[in-house]
């Protein structure tokens, strides 16, 4: 017989557990035999707690009566097959989408703001909008027409912010454009080695270092132009070295990568991607849990979200050709990572007196 202390213990863990992998999260993406899991386990918990405390048996009842009832929906949903499950998806990448857009630009100074970004978000949003017209086509789904109704406006919202941003780095002097598209540049960098530098080739997205190399591209072509608008910045010319040398560099590092991604086996990439993400998670489990959220820096959480995005990009490619296991199973793993850090992301900014957009 578990002592009390182990039984609360267990109670609490799987409070976490519903947390981590229910609460939240599309119904028709759940695994049903999971909750039951947890349901059987707070169930024994109550049948033990029942004779040493009685208020901890109740909690427990109470706990397992709830997620009956969210068993039984989840069940429902299921019923209503493969369209219920892909309009779930789809919903929650746009909604992907739409938060990570919140999580690097809403409020912030245009002028500084990570192109890059932008242009993956508008892509991928633009590609979330394909698939659900094509799946509203098929089925009437009033959830998913407003979910597809909302990005197409959002869309339109980013689209012109991309214009913006470019139209913001070119107010000021030719100086002040001078250091802010170096501070640009060295942003790149940075995305770089978070994103490349270290890490094997296979798991590695090439549309985020493509969109890197175009980024660097127009930061060369406005430091040229500042150059020979007579800017007075004895480092101009060193920067667009620098910049220079960078994207030989990346051309190069994409060379390799596509050749080491058309080299590999499907099971190869399987492999790699599950190594790639389990790192994140590693990451995350080491700088995060257990620690005072006001202490943990929320950057650093958005970070380790964008290393993942990509992995669940490529994850999914690879689930669209086959879902079956491990494809599918290690994809929903990363995408419920992925919404994990997205809520422990506002929670830190909250307990720092932070403002979430």
């Amino acid at each position: 017989m578990p002592t009390l202390e182990q039984m609360r213990a267990t109670l609490a863990q799987a409070r976490g557990a519903y947390g981590g992998q229910f609460a939240g999260q599309p119904r028709a993406t759940r695994k049903p035999e999971r909750l039951q899991a947890l349901i059987d386990q707070v169930s024994i918990l109550a049948r033990d707690a029942a004779s040493e405390d009685k208020a901890l048996a109740a909690e427990a009842r109470d706990q397992a009566e709830r997620w009956k009832e969210e068993l039984e929906a989840i069940r429902q949903v299921i019923k209503e097959g493969s369209g219920a499950v892909q309009s779930a998806s789809l919903i929650q990448w746009g909604r992907d989408g739409l938060e990570r857009y919140q999580r690097n630009f809403a409020g912030q100074n245009r002028a500084t703001r990570d192109l890059g970004l932008l242009i993956e978000i508008v892509e991928d949003l633009t590609r979330r909008v394909s698939d659900m017209d094509a799946l509203l086509r098929t089925r009437d789904d009033a959830e998913l027409q407003s979910s597809r109704d909302a990005l197409v406006g959002n869309l339109e919202t980013y689209n012109n912010e991309l214009s913006e941003i470019r139209a913001a780095r070119k107010t000021g002097g030719l100086e002040q454009r001078a250091a802010l598209l170096a501070g640009l540049a060295n942003d790149q960098f940075t995305r770089y080695r978070l994103h490349f530098a270290g890490k094997p080739r296979i798991s590695r997205r090439r549309q985020v270092l493509e969109v890197i190399i175009k980024v660097l591209q127009e930061i060369r072509a406005e430091m040229i132009a500042v150059r020979d608008g007579g800017v007075q910045f004895p480092q101009q010319q060193g920067n667009i070295d620098i910049v220079d040398r960078h994207l030989k560099t990346y051309h190069t590092e994409l060379d390799a990568i596509r050749r080491s991604r058309n080299g590999a086996t499907r099971g190869d990439r399987i492999r790699a991607l599950a190594e790639a993400a389990n790192q994140v998670f590693a990451d995350y489990r080491a700088e995060f849990p257990g620690h005072a959220r006001s202490t943990r820096d929320p950057n650093r959480l958005n970070d380790i979200w964008e290393v993942l995005w990509p992995v669940a990009l490529d994850m999914e490619e690879l689930a669209r050709e086959d879902d079956s296991e491990p494809v599918g199973s290690n994809l929903q793993k990363v995408r419920d990572s992925l919404r994990l850090y997205e809520r422990e992301w506002r929670l830190i900014r909250e307990a720092k007196g932070m403002t979430n957009a």
